[in-house]
C-alpha cells in the first residue's frame, strides 16, 4: 500500500465520519449559545485522526463496514478530544487565542461559555457511548470498550497527563517527564481509538495487545513529529530534553516499534503505512 492509497482510504473514512457527525449536530438544540459553541468547537478543522483510526481498526479486524453503533462510539472519541482542547486553550491552562487558525472557544464565546462547552462535550461523550451500547444491543464488547474509554480518559489517563503538562518546567524537565505527558495527554486517547476499535470487532487477545502496542508507539512518534514541526516552545516538548537530531532518531525508533508491533497480524498494512506517513511529515 502506497502513501497516496493510505491517504485516500483515510480521506474516504474521514468524510464518512464527518457526515455522520454533522448529521448528529443537526438534532442538538441547547440553551444558547451552547449549541453554537459546541458546533463551532467541533468543526474548526480537526483532522479526525482518532475516530478514523477507531473505524479503520474495527473494519480491519471485523471484516465489516462500520455501522451506526461504531460511528457513535467514534463520535464520542472526537467529542471528548474536542472537550480536552477547549479546556486546554483556556486562560488558566495554555491561554491560547487561536487553534488551527481560528479563534479559540473562549475568545469567541467568552471564558464562562468555554468552560461550560467543555463540560457539555465531556458529558456528551458518555451519552454517545451509551447510545452506541444501546444500538449494539448491549453487546459486551461495547461495554468493555466503554470501560477502557473511561479509564484512559480520566484522572489516571488524559486528565492526569494534562495536570503533569501544567507543571512542566522546561529548565528542569527530564525525558521521563516528557514520556509521562506524552503517554497520557497524547497516547491514551489514541489507544482508546485503536484498541477500542479492535475490541468492538471482537478481535483476539493477540490482536488487541498488538494494536495497543502499536497505538502507544505511534502516539509517541506522532507527538515527537509535532514537536519537531512546532520547534521549541515554553510548553512540554521533546526538544527541551534532547536536540533535534536525537528527536529525529527517537521518531524513527518509535515509528519502527509501532510497525513491528503489528508483525504477524493480518489486515494491518494501512496502519503500518499510516505510521510512516505521519513520520514523513517532518521531511
Amino acid at each position: 500500500m502506497k502513501n497516496n492509497e493510505v491517504k485516500k482510504e483515510f480521506d474516504v473514512t474521514r468524510i464518512k465520519f464527518e457526515s455522520f457527525l454533522e448529521n448528529l449536530t443537526k438534532s442538538w438544540s441547547f440553551q444558547r449559545p451552547l449549541t453554537e459553541s459546541i458546533v463551532y468547537s467541533l468543526f474548526t478543522g480537526g483532522k479526525r485522526y482518532r475516530p478514523v483510526l477507531m473505524i479503520k481498526a474495527y473494519e480491519a479486524f471485523s471484516g465489516k463496514e462500520a455501522d451506526e453503533a461504531i460511528l457513535l462510539f467514534a463520535s464520542a472519541i472526537e467529542v471528548l478530544h474536542t472537550y480536552s482542547l477547549v479546556h486546554d486553550d483556556l486562560p488558566c491552562m495554555d491561554d491560547d487565542d487561536y487553534r488551527r487558525g481560528q479563534l479559540t472557544c473562549h475568545k469567541k464565546f467568552g471564558e464562562d461559555i468555554a468552560v461550560l462547552t467543555g463540560d457539555a462535550l465531556l458529558n456528551m461523550a458518555y451519552e454517545l457511548i451509551f447510545s452506541a451500547i444501546k444500538e449494539s444491543g448491549y453487546n459486551k464488547n461495547f461495554i468493555d470498550a466503554f470501560g477502557l474509554f473511561s479509564t484512559l480518559t480520566g484522572a489516571g489517563g488524559l486528565i492526569g497527563g494534562q495536570v503533569a503538562d501544567l507543571s512542566f518546567d522546561k529548565n528542569s524537565a527530564t525525558i521521563k517527564d516528557v514520556e509521562y505527558i506524552f503517554t497520557h495527554k497524547t497516547c491514551d486517547l489514541i489507544a482508546v481509538a485503536l484498541t477500542g476499535g479492535a475490541m468492538l470487532a471482537d478481535a483476539s487477545e493477540e490482536i488487541v495487545d498488538g494494536i495497543k502496542d502499536y497505538a502507544y508507539n505511534f502516539g509517541f512518534a506522532f507527538q515527537i513529529a509535532d514537536d519537531i514541526l512546532d520547534g521549541e516552545s515554553d510548553g512540554c516538548s521533546i526538544l527541551h530534553v534532547v536536540d533535534e537530531s536525537k528527536a529525529k532518531e527517537l521518531l524513527a525508533d518509535y515509528t519502527q516499534k509501532a510497525i513491528n508491533a503489528l508483525n504477524g497480524i493480518e489486515n494491518t498494512e494501512f496502519f503500518k503505512e499510516f505510521a510512516l506517513m505521519a513520520q514523513n511529515r517532518i521531511e
